[in-house]
């Protein structure tokens, strides 16, 4: 697997957790992928996947859009509490970017301590995730 840092990768383990044909599909891309580049933006980062093209993609036989973005996972950074969010982007049925911004301050420059959850806790809201997947009917 490419060299995601620590956080990175407990956070897109978080975001692909769950027994889910869509997050199996995108677990399998994660397994796969290498970084195609990362960009600083000062309030967070930009992290560019590159998913080999025999990889299975999301679209029409999962009832899913093959375009969104979802991201119900939060840090808080030690000691600050300072809290960071996470957006997972798909782009064409494959994970494209993820996202990490902050609330407030600027990014911290050398993150080694947080706590991780879901936006609502120990529990993953599955009706907020689905309407974030735009389901199709």
């Amino acid at each position: 697997m490419a060299d995601y840092t620590p956080l990175e990768t407990v956070v897109l383990e978080l975001l692909l957790r769950g027994e889910n044909n869509v997050l199996n599909v995108l677990r399998e891309q994660f397994m796969f992928s290498s970084i195609a580049r990362r960009e600083f933006t000062g309030a967070g980062f930009y992290l560019y996947f590159d998913i080999p093209i025999h990889i299975s993609r999301l679209g029409n036989n999962l009832q899913v859009s093959s375009n969104f973005n979802f991201g119900d996972v939060k840090a808080f950074v030690e000691p600050t509490k300072q809290e960071l969010g996470f957006l997972l982007w798909i782009k064409d049925g494959a994970m494209h970017v993820l996202e990490g911004y902050t609330y407030d301050n600027n990014w911290p420059m050398h993150i080694t301590n947080y706590d991780l959850s879901y936006l609502d806790g120990e529990e993953r809201d599955w009706t907020y995730l689905y309407g974030q997947w735009n389901l199709k009917n």
